[in-house]
């Protein structure tokens, strides 16, 4: 059965067919990982599950009628539409925008 392993910096999660193919998966996963030498902080897995939660500031979900789905958290999308704000402002005061201006745009 075919699987889906997804990864971002140090995070990884598993999609697979039910709860114990995840498990399975990830151990499989983890354990050639900690023979290659990369340690795997098995403490911080959390349950399979549809609707996991926030990560990496998405939350994806599944559902039999739907399939599957991907959103942002408010959180995010608040901090985007704040800085966009804050870039159209720019805009209108100048018609250039320098890098270094561009990276002084951080967290609203």
């Amino acid at each position: 059965m075919a699987a889906l392993l997804v990864s971002y910096v140090d995070d990884m999660r598993a999609a697979k067919g039910d709860e114990q193919l995840c498990w399975r998966l990830m151990h499989h996963v983890s354990s050639q990982l900690t023979y290659l030498g990369n340690q795997i902080a098995t403490h911080k897995m959390r349950p399979a599950s549809q609707n996991p939660g926030p990560w990496a500031g998405s939350v994806v979900s599944t559902d039999e009628n739907l399939g599957i789905g991907v959103r942002a958290t408010q959180e995010k999308w608040d901090n985007i539409k704040c800085l966009l704000e804050g870039l159209r402002a720019q805009l209108e005061k100048q018609t250039h925008l320098h890098l270094k201006e561009l990276e002084g745009f951080g967290e609203c």
